[in-house]
């Protein structure tokens, strides 16, 4: 899939319809669901080309985490930065001064990091008035750390920058990430070459992986690189149009990969996510696994892998539940992380020897009947069945509606306590903590704000 760049004309439309897209998928500055989708990548900061855009440097003073987002002794979905503002560039409002709130996390960035400096590239309507004034980052736009905002930089700290015709990028090898927009330590000494209609032109990346090539005759180019081994990138589509900067920057993708089927004891195969987890001294975190659906054949193929070693798992940091009721269980069957194989990936795709065995948790019913105060029996109510830990993501265990009747059945597929919630609408829900070793049928009332005949 190629893409393209094309850097003439004003960037307020693109900005905007970046910041508006990146709003909505954040719910009002709050981390969405796992879901974040930009219109194409932004352009580089061009001062020839500064639209309604705000360009500075900051550095994250402090993070602390989003509680809201973060499992209890598990991983940081979203971090709070108290940041200050070391440099502007452009478009920073007067009113703006030498601190601000910046917001990052899961799934439209990465993780702010205490001490790192980032590039803010964004919006200039982004930034909200506060004190300090906040400001929701994300990949949407072209906010980066430094260290792989090289490209960025070499225009805009250039004493006589040379706008049009112009390539300027940097080749970042991608981390493994299941989240947001991750870059490992830029690839120097890789030769780029651009082939336009009539030209070819070569160029080195120097230590910080970056190359710039001017003085470009007008046309479009598609620009590839040659990579060490273990690696591959896409050709880029470029346009150097006059009056900007074209971004080259191309993300080096790992080649390794891991196949493999998963079976259930009897031999049947099975359809569940399955994650592949980087080896590490302590639990592995969330934001650096990645996982794939078996299919229906029990069949999944990791792509994109870095080279070294890892876990396979399921159920990795979920509850088990209706569609998934596995316990928390490793590559090749077994619960103890210790007991785990550990899996060599390198260059090319690793073949697993053996079929990943689950052995599936026994289903026990919950029969739930939903009544409104008035007696009346409360059809489509959504009825949820929930651990009572974790993040609200990770411990959905079932999730159904009621009938015509007001019944439904749920499935635990633990024997443990669980919380189930009906609701009909906002302001008409009622839950209550169960055991699912009952055996009578649990009555949820709902409460008198709720009309149950209302669709």
């Amino acid at each position: 899939m190629h893409s393209r760049f094309r850097i003439s004309g004003s960037r307020a439309v693109a900005y905007a319809a970046a910041a508006i897209l990146c709003l909505v998928c954040a719910g009002g500055y709050a981390p969405p669901a796992r879901s974040c989708s930009c219109a194409g990548t932004p352009r580089p900061a061009c001062p020839a080309d500064k639209g309604d855009s705000a360009v500075f440097l900051a550095t994250a003073v402090s993070v602390r985490p989003d509680k809201r987002f973060t499992k209890p002794g598990g991983p940081n979905l979203g971090n709070w930065a108290e940041a200050r503002i070391e440099r502007r560039f452009w478009g920073v409002p007067l009113w703006v001064g030498d601190s601000i709130t910046l917001y990052s996390g899961y799934p439209c960035d990465w993780l702010m990091t205490e001490g790192e400096q980032y590039l803010i590239v964004v919006h200039r309507d982004s930034i909200i008035k506060g004190d300090p004034p906040f400001l929701h980052t994300t990949s949407c736009e072209r906010t980066r750390s430094v260290r792989h905002a090289k490209a960025d930089l070499r225009i805009l700290l250039a004493e006589n920058p040379q706008q049009g015709r112009r390539v300027v990028g940097q080749v970042l090898p991608t981390s493994l990430s299941g989240y947001g927009l991750k870059y490992d330590k830029p690839i120097g000494g890789a030769v780029v070459t651009l082939r336009g209609h009539r030209t070819t032109v070569r160029a080195m990346t120097d230590a910080d992986g970056v190359y710039d090539i001017q003085g470009l005759p007008v046309g479009i180019y598609t620009a590839t690189v040659q990579l060490p081994k273990g690696f591959r990138a896409k050709p880029l589509e470029v346009d150097p149009s006059n009056g900007a900067c074209a971004d080259g920057t191309m993300a080096a993708i790992p080649s390794g990969g891991v196949k493999g089927v998963v079976r259930d004891l009897v031999g049947n195969p099975v359809s569940t996510y399955v994650y592949i987890v980087p080896l590490a001294p302590g639990p592995p975190e969330i934001e650096e696994w990645k996982n794939v659906r078996s299919d229906e054949n029990g069949q999944f193929h990791l792509l994109n892998i870095p080279a070294g070693e890892y876990w396979i798992g399921v159920n990795l940091n979920q509850a088990p539940s209706r569609l998934t009721p596995f316990a928390r269980t490793f590559y090749p069957g077994v619960n103890d992380i210790s007991s785990a194989a550990r899996i060599q990936v390198g260059r090319e795709t690793v073949q697993l020897s053996t079929p990943f065995q689950l052995d599936p948790l026994p289903l026990r019913p919950i029969e739930v009947i939903v009544k409104h105060t008035s007696g009346a029996l409360v059809a489509k109510s959504s009825v949820f069945l929930r651990t009572p830990e974790g993040t609200y993501a990770n411990r959905i265990v079932d999730l159904v509606s009621t009938d015509d009747h007001g019944f439904a059945r749920l499935h635990a597929p633990e024997l443990r306590v669980y919380v189930v919630r009906a609701s009909r609408a906002p302001l008409c829900s009622e839950e209550v903590i169960v055991d699912p070793a009952r055996t009578s049928p649990l009555i949820l009332v709902l409460s008198t704000q709720c009309n149950p005949y209302e669709d």
